[in-house]
């Protein structure tokens, strides 16, 4: 491709004109008409993860069904998502490059480009231009089903489709910061959520597991995220969103109904973490390559039980501290007839995993991985596991997992 950053600068300039033009249905297609003479284009196709990030779903014209699908593992299309670097391939057909799609924290899928054009600025253009389309996808998910269908929402349970509409992103990224998390089953969660937002001078965290399974529990941990939200915006302290949380879930649910939680904020400059249990599970902290259950203070009672909340607990972070935050469906996680998990078998997990050089999210998936392993794959009660790293020099990673 000739006269360099030039060409490569209108096309991605032309390129971005057009996706903003297009509807959510003819992003690949206007890709496609933009790209095919720079990158002399065979192909060009959007694969996009599932929900429960195992596979990578081709996005077919019209989402008819019967779509192509990749398994991560194993797969040159997996490497790629898994460490967002590009991969080439060589085939009957000719060369393929196999593109991460993804803006900032969050990932999309990946970019097949097809194309008879080998040299490094044609490759550029190609990377280049697959952000463009991942910022196009992101966009076009707030106004169109057309990849929510494409990743498979059509086997979501409905408890688990008003679910997932309440989770964040599942990783986010700042110098000092990484938080990352996830909820398992994929497509039949009831009952466990969690939400963090980054305000500058912290960042804000909470976990959450209501009482019960199935759409009754999603409607109340609905509320729970809801109400710890607005508390969280009014500029609240730890202490005022918890006693928040409790007065909305007891203000709307019958007596014998609660949420379980923490509640937390993570001081990047100072690396203080404070934060207030109620009724759940005891943190983990990964330190120095060992983890062990954080703090001994007893729980407070759920939200929605009523009464002061905990005391607020506040610890001091070292460099490259792990802390986890995860749901009682981790460490009760049993096979049908089979032990459960187990606190034992967490710990060794997440010491073995633990590794300061690792992302975050591919740490949290290795654990969940052995989690539902070691359950057949079949979970009953929903998984949860979030971490938070704290690094106050903001120094990268240097391995992708």
């Amino acid at each position: 491709m000739g006269n360099g950053g030039t060409t490569v600068d209108r096309v991605l300039a032309t390129l971005l004109d057009a996706l903003d033009r297009a509807s959510a249905a003819d992003i690949l297609p206007t890709s496609l008409e933009v790209l095919r003479e720079p990158l002399r284009l065979r192909a060009l196709d959007l694969y996009v993860a599932d929900y429960g990030e195992e596979l990578l779903r081709k996005v077919e014209p019209g989402g008819g069904n019967g779509q192509e699908e990749i398994r991560l593992p194993g797969t040159l299309a997996g490497r790629a998502y898994l460490t967002r670097q590009t991969v080439s391939s060589n085939g009957d057909g000719g060369r393929s490059l196999w593109i991460p799609v993804f803006r900032r924290s969050e990932n999309v899928g990946v970019l097949r480009v097809a194309s008879d054009a080998t040299d490094p600025e044609s490759a550029a253009l190609a990377e280049a231009a697959s952000r463009l389309i991942g910022g196009a996808v992101l966009a076009a998910r707030r106004h169109s089903d057309v990849f929510e269908v494409a990743r498979g929402a059509r086997d979501v349970s409905l408890a688990a489709a008003i679910q997932w509409d309440l989770l964040p992103l599942p990783t986010y990224r700042e110098p000092q910061v990484e938080v990352a998390g996830r909820v398992e089953p994929a497509y039949d969660i009831g009952g466990d959520a969690f939400d963090f937002a980054a305000n500058g001078s912290h960042v804000d965290l909470a976990v959450f597991d209501a009482m019960g399974h199935g759409i009754g529990a999603t409607l109340l941990t609905a509320l729970a995220v809801g109400a710890y939200r607005h508390s969280r915006r009014q500029r609240s302290d730890v202490a005022a969103i918890a006693r928040d949380l409790d007065e909305a879930v007891a203000d709307q649910v019958a007596a014998e109904r609660f949420v379980t939680g923490h509640v937390c904020r993570l001081d990047p400059d100072r690396g203080t973490l404070a934060w207030i249990n109620a009724g759940h599970p005891l943190p983990v902290l990964i330190r120095n390559h060992a983890a062990q259950p954080l703090g001994d203070a007893t729980p407070g009672l759920p939200f929605g039980l009523g009464g002061e909340p905990a005391p607020e607990t506040v610890i001091g972070l070292q460099p490259d501290d792990i802390v986890l935050f995860y749901s009682d469906g981790v460490i009760e996680a049993r096979p049908n007839g089979g032990p459960e998990f187990g606190m034992e078998r967490f710990l060794d997990l997440a010491t073995r995993h633990g590794d300061p050089e690792v992302d975050l999210l591919v740490q949290v998936r290795q654990v969940l991985d052995a989690v539902k392993e070691h359950a057949g794959r079949r979970l009953r009660d929903d998984a949860t596991l979030v971490a938070v790293r704290w690094r106050p020099d903001g120094s990268p990673r240097t391995a992708a997992g």
